[in-house]
This record gives C-alpha cells, structure tokens and sequence, in this order.
C-alpha cells in the first residue's frame, strides 16, 4: 500500500541466475535454455517462462521472509497467504498474515475503487482479479 508518508522502501533486485539470488548454488552448474518457451523452477516452485529477476523482502512483524519475481510487465506483486485455497506449490513457507502484528486487512470502501484490479467486495475486503497475456491470473484480496 502506498503512503503519503515521505519515507520510501528500497529492495534489490537481482537476476535470478546471478551470484546474489537465492537460487545461485542449485543452479550454477546447469544449463539453461535462452528461449522464451523455455519453463524454468524458481526456488519458490513457481514456473518462468521469460521472467528473469527476483527480490526477497520481508513482510510483517517479525519479519517473514517471502521471494517474489519481479515482472516489469504488470505494476501487481502478490504473494500467497495463509489460508490459501488451492495454491500452487512452493517451497518458501505460504506468508502467514496473522502471525503479524503489523497486519490489517483492507475493507471495502473508498479505498478499494483507488486499487487497481479491484473488482468488487468479497467477505468485506476488496477482491481483485489480474489476467495475465499468455491467459494465467492471479486473484484474491488486499
């Protein structure tokens, strides 16, 4: 969520077969296709097809630990979070929004129209819905 607030996050971004990413060890010694329609596994289990960079942030506190790819063609980063229903497999642990004490959920309400992708109210939150080109979506609440 974004802020008025003057104060600003920063993270890094690193390529995802590059000395810095979490995946550098278990890939380092194999080949990799340079092909668009190649599918290759992240350390998170989630399938790349072009997508080549990914960040490590952490959310919440205390501070869980989560690794997202980082794609310059939609402006939406998302994460799964506990309870999750019918979630792909991953091998980082699924973000759990109530072990946090910095959570709040998002309610419907003005707010929610100012969200992009925000397609209605669902349970008093905001849902929202993202259809990607090659036909993949994601979708949940805020």
């Amino acid at each position: 969520m974004c802020s008025n607030s003057r104060k600003y996050s920063t993270v890094e971004v690193v390529h995802m077969f590059g000395p810095c990413s979490p995946q550098h060890e278990q890939t380092k010694n194999k080949p990799f296709l340079q092909s668009s329609k190649a599918s290759l596994l992240t350390q998170s289990g989630a399938p790349l097809k072009t997508l080549d960079h990914v960040v490590t942030i952490g959310l919440g506190t205390p501070q869980q630990n989560v690794t997202l790819m980082m794609d310059t063609g939609s402006e939406l980063t998302w994460t799964q979070c506990k309870p999750c229903i019918d979630c792909y497999k991953q091998q980082d642990p699924v973000y759990d929004p109530f072990s946090s004490s910095t959570y709040s959920r998002l309610s419907c309400g003005s707010e929610c129209s100012e969200l992009g992708y925000a397609i209605s109210c669902f349970k008093g939150r905001c849902a929202y819905k993202r259809e990607y080109n090659d036909g993949s979506y994601s979708e949940g609440v805020y």
